[in-house]
């Protein structure tokens, strides 16, 4: 049987098994779009290769194996429909990219993704190139880079912050500059 297949019925298992106790063949006959004895045929299968337990007319649920395999799929699926969302892929596009992505990405490429997405994330502010690239997408017009200017706007930033903490340090250094008697000038 094929990963694609596997990692699809037991994904699905797995979302529809929050629910209830048992997923039967009907839930995911419906879902995929397919006959109930095309979806009796697969789960036969699954059940032979040890991902589900399965009984005729009793429904399933995963095994240890199983279950594993379908939090790990529901994992990679979630974060590459989040890498396709911050790129500027529509959300019903990124759901329906990310399905057929996640079977087949090399590991090594799936954990720079997820890397990707985790550091996104964690800044307080869209970087500016993200940004530039959801415009782009949705404009189809690039722009000359601006990075130049970019980098220009936090120097002074910078020295902004430098200025005020310097004169800080000045205005506190004053009493003690009076018990010394010396002068000290201190150029911007």
């Amino acid at each position: 049987m094929r990963k694609k297949t596997i990692e699809d019925y037991l994904e699905l298992v797995y979302d529809l098994q929050k629910n209830k106790e048992k997923v039967h063949t009907n839930d995911i006959a419906t879902k995929f779009k397919v006959k109930p004895s095309s979806v009796t045929e697969i789960f036969q299968k699954l059940s032979k290769e040890g991902y589900i337990n399965y009984e005729k007319y009793g429904g399933v649920d995963l095994t240890k194996k199983g279950k594993k395999i379908a939090k790990k799929t529901k994992d990679r699926h979630n974060k590459l429909k989040e890498f396709l969302i911050l790129i500027g892929v529509d959300k019903k596009t990124a759901e329906n990219d990310a399905c057929e992505m996640e079977h087949i990405l090399h590991e090594k490429t799936m954990n720079s993704v997820i890397k990707f997405v985790e550091v996104v994330n964690k800044c307080n502010v869209t970087p500016f190139w993200l940004n530039r690239l959801k415009e782009y997408i949705k404009t189809d017009n690039l722009k000359g880079c601006l990075y130049l200017q970019v980098l220009m706007h936090q120097l002074d930033i910078h020295q902004h912050m430098l200025r005020k903490l310097y004169t800080f340090l000045y205005q506190l250094s004053l009493p003690l500059l009076d018990a010394y008697k010396k002068d000290i000038l201190i150029v911007f």
